[in-house]
């Protein structure tokens, strides 16, 4: 509408000759009246960008090691691109923080993986150096994801040349000039596109993992009695927000609307007689 605006006033100053400049401007402050409100963020624009439970499934079962629908056709490849997906799930990280990962900010002993800010890092000759947005933290991981960091490094990272010259986690592994330098960010912008038009319907990008993460959490902090004070600091935490920045009631006040549905729907149900329900 903003455009619209512009452009016909520009027509109207040009081959209107007869129209006089107030009537123009009454004409584009209409116009511009006409434009729709933009709706609050916490509105529910993130009601639906979490993904459901079946193409999760499907995106994992392209992704597994030795999948006749995996992008990729190298088995470290397919390794480490697997680990990717993992780790990006069960923490719900940014894809920046998933780059910067080092192999030292693996914890073998804590099952701990820790998220540094590392801006104009030395050693790192990608040309858009991945940043991390939010906290320095330190995530909690099951065992089984340290192992799977553990086979990658020693059994595929390893043999990759050039990968030794630093220590970031996650390499380039086809032969070429950038062969053992960090993952870059169009090379995992292209993965993620290239497993999106795998699986049907998947609509997917790496950020809709962080918003599943955070809609499955909700689910969890429920079953475990936390209070919308502590689900809201356990959040921010995770994520690495400051809790005054208002992120996580976004999500909090999502999965509230969510609630307050399913009990009208059961309220609903409550008062519709059962023989009513089926009648003609």
């Amino acid at each position: 509408m903003s455009v619209i605006a512009d452009y016909v006033e520009f027509l109207a100053n040009r081959i209107g000759k007869d129209i006089t400049a107030g009537r123009i401007q009454a004409m584009v402050t209409a116009i511009r009246a006409s434009r729709p409100i933009k709706p609050s963020k916490s509105s529910g624009d993130l009601d639906d960008v979490h993904l459901p439970s079946e193409v999760i499934q499907a995106l994992e079962d392209a992704l597994r090691p030795g999948s006749s629908n995996n992008p990729a056709k190298v088995y470290g490849v397919q390794l480490r691109n697997a680990l990717m997906f993992t780790i990006l799930r069960l923490t719900g990280m940014r894809r920046g923080e998933l780059l910067n990962l080092k192999i030292r900010d693996c914890n073998y002993a804590t099952n701990t993986l820790k998220i540094v800010r590392r801006a104009d890092a030395k050693g790192d000759a990608r040309k858009h150096q991945p940043t991390t947005k939010t906290r320095p933290r330190e995530i909690s991981v099951i065992s089984e994801v340290v192992e799977k960091i553990r086979v990658y490094v020693m059994t595929e990272r390893q043999r990759v040349p050039n990968a030794r010259k630093h220590g970031y986690l996650f390499v380039t592994h086809k032969a070429g000039p950038t062969q053992g330098s960090p993952l870059s960010l169009s090379a995992f912008g292209k993965l993620m596109g290239e497993l999106a038009d795998r699986v049907a319907g998947a609509g997917f990008h790496a950020h809709a993992l962080r918003h599943n993460w955070n809609y499955d959490f909700s689910g969890i902090a429920d079953a475990n009695g936390m209070t919308q004070e502590e689900e809201e600091n356990a959040r921010s935490f995770i994520m690495g927000w400051s809790e005054t920045s208002g992120r996580a009631q976004t999500y909090n006040s999502r999965h509230i609307k969510e609630k307050a549905q399913q009990a009208a729907l059961a309220l609903q149900e409550k008062y519709l007689p059962k023989k009513a329900k089926g009648a003609s």
